[in-house]
């Protein structure tokens, strides 16, 4: 009769470790899910923040009319945007690439992670 009853305890104890390591298991690729969709926000925002940096440099352009033949590979701009969503610090930096086609690179930053654009005209 004692045998029975720790038999049942045993297996008892084998199904409610099954579950717990099957719900560490689907929490953990949860998280992942998590993480991969904050990077990708990340990116899209460093995107956004990039195509800013590059309409504001192409306004400066028609505007003022400066010479960027004049500066070849140094930063034209550098602008840090005060407080984006979730309070994650972003900037663009604008580079002139080359000037024969004038080639611009816009590099967007938020939070950690990088985009840029290039623009040719």
């Amino acid at each position: 009769m004692n045998l029975k009853k720790g038999s049942a305890l045993l297996l008892t104890l084998f199904i409610v470790s099954a579950i717990i390591v099957v719900a560490l298991g689907g929490s953990y690729f949860v998280m992942i899910g998590l993480r991969s969709g904050n990077l990708q926000y990340d990116s899209s925002r460093a995107y956004y923040v990039a195509e800013s940096g590059s309409e504001r440099t192409l306004n400066e352009v028609r505007k003022q009319g400066f010479n960027l033949k004049e500066t070849p590979f140094v930063e034209i701009f550098n602008v840090t945007i005060p407080e984006m969503a979730l309070n994650k610090e972003a900037s663009y930096s604008i580079y002139n690439a080359s000037w024969n086609p004038i080639k611009l690179i816009s590099v967007g930053t938020y939070g950690r992670t990088k985009r840029s654009i290039e623009l040719e005209f």
